[in-house]
């Protein structure tokens, strides 16, 4: 064996034991937290006060990214001040947003629909070809579904009506979360309701009843998926 390839059998075992010491790593990491991914979740604490989706004070771990975030719409992390905003030292998603109770995810979707359809993208194909670009979703499909879920064509001008951003928001959720639909009519109307374990369901303040601050009227945010 002469000295090159020596030199190319010791490099090669340097990377087989590197790249054996790193799906170990990520295996031991991942045991660590388990239901998430380390692409796209990290180590910070959940503040206090924080409640999720059923009610409970824990990170569900298992759920959809926009369910455990509070996030159905999968808003991306942005400057905009919007209430009930997980700060990001507490944001345990590396690229969303996290709210500290439902409600406030949905309120931020409907605002931010409202802004998007007040700002000129007033039909679905507008609408959702900014919310869900091509290079990274079936734009195509994404526009098919929201369009069935409103019986109105994608190229028809909309109205943001309660019903018109209450189906929005339902068949975007929908989309976001996976296909499967863990946001309903009842989560608009009231916002989100949960059910603790041994109590019976809690309904809380309505959408409309939280306020908007001034500085968060002033901004816009552009969703992708």
């Amino acid at each position: 064996m002469n000295n090159k390839q020596k030199q190319f059998l010791w490099v090669g075992s340097g990377i087989a034991v590197t790249g054996l010491l790193g799906v170990l790593l990520y295996k031991k990491l991942k045991r660590e937290t388990p239901g998430v991914s380390l692409l796209t979740t990290n180590s910070n604490a959940l503040p206090t006060g924080f409640r999720n989706w059923i009610g409970g004070n824990h990170y569900l771990t298992n759920y959809p990214r926009g369910i455990r975030n509070n996030n159905p719409g999968n808003l991306v992390k942005t400057s905009i001040p919007w209430k009930g905003k997980v700060p990001l030292q507490n944001n345990k998603d590396r690229r969303f947003e996290m709210f500290i109770a439902p409600e406030y995810g949905v309120r931020a979707m409907i605002k931010d629909l409202k802004n998007d359809i007040a700002k000129g993208k007033n039909t679905i194909a507008t609408l959702i070809s900014e919310y869900a670009p091509r290079f990274e979703n079936d734009t195509k499909r994404y526009i098919a579904h929201v369009s069935k879920a409103l019986k109105v064509s994608s190229t028809a001008k909309l109205i943001p009506t309660k019903n018109t951003l209450r189906l929005l928001v339902i068949s975007i959720a929908q989309m976001e979360t996976g296909g499967r639909r863990h946001c309903g009519r009842h989560h608009v109307r009231n916002s989100i309701p949960g059910r603790k374990a041994g109590s019976a369901r809690a309904e809380y303040p309505p959408v409309a009843a939280v306020p908007i601050t001034a500085r968060e009227a002033g901004y816009q945010c552009k969703i992708n998926s």
